[in-house]
């Protein structure tokens, strides 16, 4: 229907200095699950001699900004005043304002805005001096993290925090990531050439953790959706808000088998290998060798499962909306469709895992491309719905 936005001009919990934006334009979105944080964009009116908007869009001080879908509401509603509310808001991103753009002409142009996720920070920041040495044997990928995240005193530190969640989508699971989180490494060392989120994603890759974030711009560890109801049932243009659909194979990307080896250490640890076959690459013969330099038997396992992962991304659907939401409900990553449609390869239904949206509302309305990739990308049984694998025929 809507969107809402708002910047904290005093980065304070102060309500008074969180201010509803009412002149803006253009805005974009871009919301990842495997990633640390998501991107916005927005157009604001600037006008050079009204302090409050001298104020928003203040240079240097990247304030907070949060941005929400808002929804019509059926039915009697009252606030606490005893108002009619018509509308609900849903917070679908918190992050910081880095970039403006001013441009001045004879026709007055509006200020281009944007900014990341509050856990964004992490992309471009290093560890801190005051955490050094780097080396962090036998601790597990939640006390690193942990470490690093937390101020030392005397310093500012992030001002997001770390969460990992407990439950798997209802069922009363706990999440692998969440146990893998609580597995310590043999050994890990920090390199001073790399940044925080490399850093922490060479760790995850090892235990096949899934670094994602929260709308509340906080680092998350979760689990891929990949066994969820559908939202959305893809068959036909013009129906539930599709506008349109494609399929991507790209073989180049992908290889017939993986093997990930570990060579022995310094004080002698034994040497290990571990090959995993990807039934996408049925035919042609086409291997890759990954080397790891620390793990145990299990950790090789999980980072062969996680390298095909990585590879089967060079599968993709992309399905265009003229909408933004679904049931009420803004449509987030990390959820599943289903689509069927002999016309873009696909004769059987098949699941897909929304990895990311890209949302768009102007003056002529909204829209929002979803970008999908197979559920086994993160886990679960890898198939081929394309290929019946015994036969190397396509299934009708």
């Amino acid at each position: 229907m809507g969107i809402k936005l708002t910047i904290n001009t005093r980065q304070s919990d102060n309500i008074k200095t969180v201010q509803q934006i009412d002149k803006f334009n253009s805005v974009k979105l871009h919301l990842q699950y495997d990633s640390i944080a998501s991107t916005f964009e927005f157009d604001l009116s600037f006008d050079p001699t009204d302090r409050r908007q001298a104020e928003i869009v203040s240079v240097s001080h990247m304030h907070e900004c949060s941005i929400y879908y808002v929804h019509a509401r059926s039915g009697n509603h009252k606030d606490t005043n005893y108002r009619d509310v018509y509308t609900t808001d849903e917070l679908t991103i918190t992050g910081f304002l880095l970039s403006q753009g001013f441009y001045r002409s004879v026709k007055p142009k509006p200020v281009k805005v944007g900014g990341y996720s509050k856990s964004g920070a992490l992309e471009d920041s290093d560890i801190s001096i005051d955490k050094y040495p780097l080396e962090s044997n036998g601790k597990t990928f939640k006390q690193i993290v942990t470490s690093i995240l937390t101020p030392s005193p005397g310093q500012k530190g992030f001002n997001f925090g770390f969460k990992i969640s407990p439950i798997s989508q209802g069922t009363g699971v706990v999440f692998a990531e969440a146990q893998s989180a609580d597995e310590s490494y043999d050994k890990s060392t920090a390199p001073e050439s790399k940044t925080i989120k490399a850093y922490f994603t060479e760790l995850a890759s090892q235990k096949n953790i899934v670094l994602s974030h929260t709308p509340q711009g906080d680092l998350l560890i979760t689990s891929a959706n990949i066994n969820g109801k559908s939202i959305l049932d893809v068959t036909k243009i013009g129906v539930n808000g599709v506008m349109g659909y494609e399929v991507v194979y790209n073989g180049q990307g992908l290889h017939s088998q993986i093997t990930v080896i570990r060579q022995a250490d310094e004080d002698n640890g034994n040497a290990a290998e571990y090959t995993i076959y990807n039934p996408l690459v049925p035919i042609v013969y086409r291997p890759r060798v990954v080397s790891l330099t620390s793990g145990n038997d299990i950790s090789i396992q999980k980072a062969a499962r996680n390298e095909l992962g990585n590879e089967l991304k060079a599968i993709s659907l992309k399905v265009e909306l003229d909408r933004g939401s679904i049931n009420s409900k803004f449509i987030f990553p990390n959820q599943i469709l289903t689509i069927t449609d002999p016309e873009v390869f696909l004769y059987p239904k098949t699941r897909w895992l929304i990895e990311s949206v890209d949302f768009e509302q102007d003056a002529q309305g909204e829209k929002m491309t979803l970008n999908c990739v197979l559920p086994s990308v993160y886990g679960g049984p890898v198939t081929n719905p394309f290929v019946d694998v015994d036969h190397n025929l396509p299934i009708l």
